[in-house]
């Protein structure tokens, strides 16, 4: 069984790949009314259910949810996610059923199916999510929206026309078996109230992609803050610290110290630094704790300042709306028009 570090992480097709509420966080830029538009019914496809029901019994023919409904995402999940081959592999039965004797993957398995028996309440904020979403953005259509089973590996999977996310990385922070791979940090997020924010994230990184290469600091805390402040758009029931995958606690501690966080970076001149390891320790949530600070401080801290950022800019600037903003690519200008220190 793999264990990665819990990022959400990039596929290839894309194999892809994380506020108290407070005033100054306030999404704005929203002049429109998103009830005009039809909530979107949406009905997340269990393909973990299928494959567990039938490798129960496989000497029964491939039921028709797997062989029709699934057969893009089965292609996917069998190939790069447990890698038991193609399922059109006459040893692909015999693999399949190697994987499941494994007693760690059959734990988590039944775990992740009886934590998820039902998901009502994650369809219903998922579906009035995705109207919010496509109110705005009315070119982003709805994928194929499954559930899996990856054995720990990706916590969520885009690819054309395909969304899914692996309900075993969600199974609570005092799951008996994260104890002995994860931080507690880590663990915070594994949690059911993240199943639906990381869908999302998933999605808007697919939709609005990044080119991480030869980008500075800077670019990556304003895309990273766009995405926090789109997700608080349309989660605006979600709180805040939820949102950036911090506690309560340590959102405040960086409200706290925003200032101090804020001018280590300018007087260490990392704002415009386009090095690997520097961005990472601001943006990454495998660096250890927070990098350049104290241990109280949570890992992408990075996130943080350019949710503020992006927020202060959207704050001072109303004609400015979520189209507007995300389509926006001059970064300095956004640090600048945004008047943040």
């Amino acid at each position: 069984m793999k264990i990665p570090s819990l990022d959400i992480r990039s596929f290839c097709l894309i194999f892809f790949l994380s506020f108290v509420s407070c005033s100054q966080g306030k999404v704005t830029g929203q002049q429109n009314d998103s009830t005009a538009v039809v909530e979107p019914t949406i009905s997340i496809i269990r393909f973990d259910k299928y494959l567990y029901d039938w490798i129960k019994n496989p000497e029964q023919p491939m039921p028709e949810q797997l062989k029709v409904e699934c057969r893009d995402f089965l292609n996917l999940y069998s190939n790069y996610i447990i890698e038991t081959g193609s399922p059109d592999s006459t040893s692909f039965v015999t693999k399949l059923q190697k994987k499941f004797s494994d007693k760690a993957f059959s734990t988590l398995y039944i775990d992740a199916e009886n934590k998820y028996d039902s998901i009502s309440d994650i369809e219903a904020i998922l579906g009035k999510a995705l109207k919010e979403l496509q109110f705005y953005f009315p070119h982003i259509k709805n994928p194929a929206i499954y559930m899996h089973v990856s054995g720990l590996n990706q916590s969520v999977i885009v690819g054309e026309n395909i969304l899914s996310l692996s309900i075993d990385k969600y199974l609570g922070e005092d799951y008996p078996m994260y104890q002995q791979y994860y931080t507690s940090r880590q663990r915070k997020n594994m949690v059911r109230e993240k199943v639906v924010p990381d869908y999302l994230t998933g999605l808007l990184f697919s939709e609005f992609s990044f080119n991480a290469s030869d980008s500075r600091l800077l670019d990556n805390l304003i895309y990273r803050g766009k995405i926090v402040y789109l997700l608080q758009a349309i989660l605006p029931d979600t709180d805040e610290a939820r949102l950036l995958g911090f506690s309560e606690d340590e959102l405040n501690l960086c409200l706290k110290n925003e200032k101090e966080i804020w001018r280590f970076i300018l007087e260490n001149k990392h704002l415009y630094s386009t090095d690997y390891l520097t961005i990472s320790k601001y943006m990454s949530d495998d660096a250890p704790h927070s990098a350049f600070f104290t241990d109280e401080y949570p890992t992408q801290i990075g996130t943080f300042i350019g949710w503020r950022i992006v927020s202060q800019y959207m704050s001072k600037n109303k004609n400015v709306t979520l189209p507007d903003l995300m389509q926006n690519t001059d970064n300095q200008q956004i640090l600048t028009k945004s008047k943040y220190k």
